[in-house]
């Protein structure tokens, strides 16, 4: 799931920066500088790269922000749009956790790096995606072959 997780990300950077290098430019000239994806590949530790990527990709709402930073000139940037919020959508959303009897408990944690109190998930959903491995491969061929037939 991983390698699922990395091509989304390739299509988000495609999707920002464009097919060529006349199209990472906005309409001013100067080099389109998205701020949501670089957290995906910058930081100070794994953890904080790893930090970032949850906190982005956890909900639609908060993934439609990479989208915003898409160029919108771009041809097919719409269907773009729908492919990669389908992908996130298939690789991490719990849309049924309910039908799984899985619970969303949380606990106040310590977290080392900031000395702080944090409430945090139990139950987390990115190991619950790596246990589903076998059921989200087909879904994830599935979504990828519908976009093309579009």
């Amino acid at each position: 799931l991983d390698d699922w997780e990395s091509m989304l990300y390739i299509l988000c950077w495609a999707g920002t920066y464009g097919w060529s290098s006349q199209t990472r430019r906005d309409n001013t000239g100067r080099l389109r500088q998205p701020t949501l994806l670089k957290s995906w590949y910058t930081g100070s530790s794994l953890e904080e790269v790893a930090k970032s990527k949850r906190r982005i990709l956890h909900s639609e709402d908060s993934f439609s922000e990479v989208t915003r930073e898409f160029n919108l000139d771009l041809d097919g940037i719409m269907m773009l749009i729908k492919l990669v919020m389908q992908l996130r959508k298939v690789l991490i959303e719990t849309y049924d956790d309910d039908r799984r009897g899985a619970d969303k408990e949380t606990e106040i944690r310590l977290n080392p790096e900031t000395n702080r109190f944090e409430k945090v998930l139990i139950n987390d959903p990115f190991e619950r995606r790596s246990a589903m491995w076998e059921e989200l491969l087909p879904l994830l061929l599935q979504t990828l072959e519908e976009s093309a037939q579009k």
